[in-house]
């Protein structure tokens, strides 16, 4: 029902009620006449009407006052007045297009059912679309895949583009000549694989300087209730195989317990907000690496953060933070204690930093690190620039990880003490209103090895030989002394 209507029901209501008791109070007061039957009657007809009208206005009433209450009903009146005349509200605005369509069938493709996307269009599918089974789903995690419109060669024109035929009469057979002229060249696409022709010597070398180490997998994920998502979580794990994933908004409280939600095969670190039931956040590590919750840089300051230290063999130390500021929380001081975590960090021992989780400051042109013409809450906006540039910090996220029909807001940072470590930074669907970042990094620097140069040992040589070769130089017929006469 309009809620305009109902507010004015609701006020007409109130003023019928006052009515209706002055014809209750005339009613007791009135001595009825016996001489005048007719009138009696018509009396006490209107009598029991305006007893079932009143007593059907105040269940009425009751209905509306249980969800309105009376001390409001002016503002919301008016409010509603207001918002009414604005045309903001759209009554119908039908479904809205999806972020990730399928290219198949054009529905949204989400965690909740498995999709694959084109390396070549960046356009998803979903598994049952594409006819791909279970076994060739999970082996295309690690190799390149494309749809059918954009792994099928294109035939403009005819078949063979390259062959072409040139005869003076077009009736005539084909002479062997014409056929051994041409070179056609490699077909475009085999039945089998076409093998490189390397040598081994080649091949030697490649896996000589083929990296050893392989670089670890990062999730920024904002989750906004992360405990009713826990089928969408572990499709996101068995995709995109992460060793670590920074949470954000979990809405967690302690009589939940990290095993409930958490899929298995990490160490789970929380901080759950104990005021209300929204924010908090954790960091997942996998475990295989060796982590630890630092007691220095555990805060009871109302800032949500979260730091752990990974400790891997053969590299500094790595210490990852978790880090989420609510769109209304715009005092300076809830930065300054990241910063100062940050600053205890760079000061205490040479390691790795590395820092993601939603700032809500969208605010922030990334590409040179300034602030927008039109930015909301620029204090705090210069507060991060400052704290990267203190910190020796850099921010890899160049793309919107919040979009909505009128606009696109990079919120979703990953800050990083070392950026030329970093191998990969992508934007994949999210489990909530806010995309998910993928960042692929090194832990150790690659070292590129020279190639051997020759060089010449001149001290060994042979001077005699040497003098023999020039003595039987022949200068009249040299070309040098030809070139400068």
């Amino acid at each position: 029902m309009n809620t305009r209507f109902i507010v004015s029901l609701y006020l007409l209501i109130s003023v019928f009620v006052n009515k209706t008791h002055d014809i209750d109070d005339l009613n007791a007061n009135h001595d009825m006449p016996n001489s005048n039957a007719n009138t009696n009657l018509r009396f006490a007809n209107k009598k029991s009407f305006c007893d079932s009208l009143t007593h059907t206005i105040y269940i009425v009433r009751d209905i509306v006052c249980k969800y309105w209450k009376p001390e409001k009903e002016v503002s919301l009146y008016l409010s509603v007045i207001l918002l009414a005349n604005s045309y903001a509200p759209e009554p119908n605005p039908g479904p809205r297009t999806p972020k990730y369509p399928c290219g198949t069938c054009g529905k949204a493709v989400t965690w909740k059912t498995a999709g694959v996307c084109c390396d070549s269009c960046d356009r998803w599918h979903h598994k049952e679309c594409i006819g791909v089974n279970t076994l060739i789903y999970q082996g295309l995690r690690n190799i390149s895949w494309e749809c059918d419109q954009c792994g099928l060669p294109n035939f403009s024109s005819c078949l063979f583009d390259t062959t072409v035929f040139l005869t003076t009469n077009p009736f005539d057979t084909l002479n062997e000549t014409s056929l051994n002229d041409i070179h056609i060249g490699s077909p475009a696409a085999t039945s089998s694989p076409v093998h490189s022709r390397k040598t081994s010597e080649n091949q030697q070398q490649q896996q000589q300087h083929k990296r050893t180490d392989r670089p670890l997998r990062i999730i920024i994920m904002n989750c906004q209730s992360i405990k009713n998502k826990k089928h969408d979580l572990s499709n996101l794990v068995e995709s995109t195989k992460p060793d670590i994933i920074i949470g954000n908004e979990s809405w967690l409280h302690k009589d939940i317990q990290s095993a409930e939600v958490f899929p298995e095969g990490f160490t789970c670190y929380r901080n759950d907000r104990t005021s209300d039931p929204h924010g908090g956040v954790f960091i997942l590590i996998a475990d295989q690496y060796l982590s630890s919750e630092p007691i220095d840089l555990k805060t009871d300051d109302i800032s949500e953060q979260l730091w752990v230290k990974v400790q891997i063999i053969g590299s500094p130390d790595l210490y990852i933070g978790s880090f989420y500021k609510p769109p209304r929380q715009t005092d300076e001081e809830y930065l300054k204690y990241l910063d100062t975590n940050i600053q205890r960090i760079r000061n205490s021992e040479n390691a790795h930093v590395w820092l993601g989780g939603d700032f809500n400051l969208g605010g922030i042109e990334w590409d040179n690190y300034t602030i927008k013409t039109k930015a909301q809450n620029t204090r705090q906006c210069k507060q991060l620039i400052d704290i990267c540039h203190n910190n020796y910090l850099e921010q890899v996220v160049n793309r919107p990880t919040h979009i909505t029909d009128t606009s696109k807001s990079t919120l979703d940072l990953f800050f990083t003490s070392n950026s030329s470590l970093i191998n990969k930074v992508e934007i994949i669907p999210g489990i909530s209103d806010h995309e998910i970042v993928y960042v692929e990094s090194s832990i150790k620097p690659r070292k590129i090895k020279k190639p051997p140069r020759k060089i010449y040992l001149y001290a060994k040589a042979n001077s005699d030989k040497i003098k023999e070769e020039f003595n039987n130089i022949d200068l009249k017929n040299s070309t040098m002394i030809k070139i400068y006469r």
